[in-house]
């Protein structure tokens, strides 16, 4: 399946999204990924989902069993919320939610996503009804599975990730670019049309990551721009728990 194309299903009310990809991800200096965008401009095109306020960024709550049992576990369970600005020095607001499940394999990344209501996200994770969002999301093999935990806490909010994002697409291939990706204690999903950022910050990791999502090799104009690059982090959570575990202060944001 093509990166980023999504093989959408209906049950009921209740829209899932399903995304099978190829991901490779790398960490570059500011100097670095300005020359890797610059390049990847002349063959992509930017993704910009809201004209009006162009600015994007993600805000992800991993929710997972305590304790080291959860680090290196394949598959993911998350809250993942977009949120848009009109300009970098502007708050960022919440533009969409969603209940995600993603397994890797590999390099190999399977994705299933519901979007919902951030008010129903809040009860969900605390265990109570949902207004029947229970029963639709158990519908849903892939989060049947993590549904007990969830309603009997033992999948509980453990870490909070928060970057700016770029994205480009085009040509069976998608590239996005986190900058100031940074980790915070956990909190609610933000509702829908609310301040995005987080209230505190634990660590912000220095450098931007580069995901690289596609269904085959990379093309030679990419490859060459990111074969002398370190790889990323293999996974945001594992490097937010590292980072609130060895973290001793916070910075507080407004």
């Amino acid at each position: 399946m093509i990166a980023f194309v999504a093989r959408a299903l209906q049950f009921g009310s209740c829209i899932v999204e399903r995304f099978s990809h190829r991901e490779r991800r790398f960490l570059a200096s500011p100097l670095q990924a300005a020359a890797v965008l610059e390049e990847a401009c002349r063959h992509l095109h930017l993704a910009v989902y809201d004209p009006d306020r162009p600015i994007a960024y993600a805000r992800t709550l991993y929710l997972s069993a305590p304790g080291p049992a959860a680090i290196g576990a394949p598959t993911r369970l998350r809250i993942r919320q977009y949120a848009a600005a009109v300009g970098v020095d502007e708050p960022a607001q919440v533009t969409t939610s969603y209940l995600e499940s993603k397994h890797r394999d590999g390099e190999q990344r399977h994705k299933v996503r519901v979007r919902m209501p951030a008010a129903v996200l809040v009860d969900v994770i605390e265990g109570r009804g949902a207004n029947g969002w229970h029963a639709r999301l158990d519908a849903i093999p892939e989060l049947r599975e993590v549904l007990p935990g969830l309603v009997s806490g033992q999948l509980a909010p453990r870490v909070l990730t928060w970057y700016r994002r770029i994205s480009l697409a085009g040509a069976g291939l998608r590239m996005t670019m986190d900058e100031g990706v940074a980790f915070s204690p956990p909190e609610v999903p933000a509702d829908d049309g609310a301040p995005a950022a987080p209230r505190t910050l634990a660590r912000v990791m220095p450098g931007i990551i580069i995901e690289v999502k596609s269904s085959a090799d990379l093309p030679a104009w990419l490859a060459s721009h990111l074969g002398g690059l370190p790889p990323g982090p293999s996974s945001k959570f594992e490097a937010g728990v590292a980072a609130l575990e060895g973290s001793g202060e916070q910075r507080q944001v407004a």
